[in-house]
């Protein structure tokens, strides 16, 4: 089976990129130099051209990254950060193998509720940036297991935060993206908006440093693009996004799926149709 990578659920969007300058972060200069391995590993896991192959890189990335010795420097809440980070990874490289697959799930679970009860014992004023991030980013893959009302509670606390960082830098390419995406994946009912996805989304290119922030941009942009059928555009942000990531599994089957008729948008938000629409077609 063909692997696909990035978001996949109702209100899922938390593309965690490398540290924007103008936020204060609680992570010291050896935490951050951890976190930019911990992203590095989360880019270059999207070359492989099997989703067993990316679990394998993630696993043995994690192992070595945050061995003992670099465990015993850093704080607590940066060990859940980055393990946050890398169950996340684990956990979707497994549901794109097979969306119900039982490891998974449990996976996923059992982080999630450890963060909550983190987060009990934590004030809001008092976590790490890259904690909340992740945790939402659990959060959002878990919600196809919660409760009607506590799905629609994450994702409300979700906008609420981005809109509160925007607040202090309206053109950070990170939030600009999470934005866009969250404009993109929420129902119109519950605040959607393309028009709104597709301003965050330019943005997010425009200010985009880091290769990650660069390649997760145009990627996303692209697919928008797609869906609007503006095909020149469309054909613009691939192309950039390419340039980033060379060889990719997933940009393979990224295009696949467009020379099919579907973004991958379109794909992460219904993919049991999708699938079914293209083995209709085969």
């Amino acid at each position: 089976m063909k692997k696909a990578c990035g978001v996949f659920f109702m209100f899922f969007v938390s593309l965690v990129i490398f540290a924007p300058r103008s936020f204060a972060l609680d992570f010291f200069e050896y935490e951050n130099s951890i976190l930019q391995e911990v992203f590095r590993v989360r880019l270059e896991a999207r070359k492989f051209s099997t989703n067993s192959e990316s679990l394998e890189f993630v696993r043995n990335s994690r192992s070595k990254i945050l061995s003992d010795s670099a465990l015993e420097k850093i704080s607590d809440e940066a060990k859940i950060t980055f393990e946050n980070f890398f169950v996340w990874e684990e956990f979707h490289f497994l549901w794109e193998e097979n969306p119900e697959d039982s490891e998974a799930w449990k996976l996923l679970e059992n982080q999630y509720e450890k963060n909550l009860r983190w987060k009990s014992s934590h004030p809001v004023e008092s976590r790490n940036f890259w904690y909340s991030l992740g945790v939402y980013e659990l959060a959002n893959s878990f919600m196809p297991k919660m409760k009607l009302s506590d799905l629609m509670k994450v994702g409300l606390e979700e906008k609420k935060f981005y809109d509160s960082f925007l607040e202090r830098d309206s053109e950070n390419s990170v939030l600009c993206l999470n934005v866009a995406l969250w404009y993109d994946y929420a129902p119109s009912f519950g605040g959607g908006s393309v028009s709104k996805a597709e301003k965050y989304l330019l943005a997010a290119v425009k200010n985009a440093r880091s290769d990650y922030e660069k390649f997760f941009s145009n990627f996303y942009l692209s697919q928008l693009e797609f869906d609007r059928g503006e095909s020149a555009l469309f054909e613009k942000y691939f192309a950039a996004a390419q340039a980033i990531l060379g060889e990719s599994g997933f940009l393979e089957f990224t295009r696949d799926l467009n020379e099919a008729g579907f973004s991958y948008l379109e794909y992460t938000k219904n993919r049991e149709k999708v699938e079914k629409s293209l083995s209709r077609k085969k």
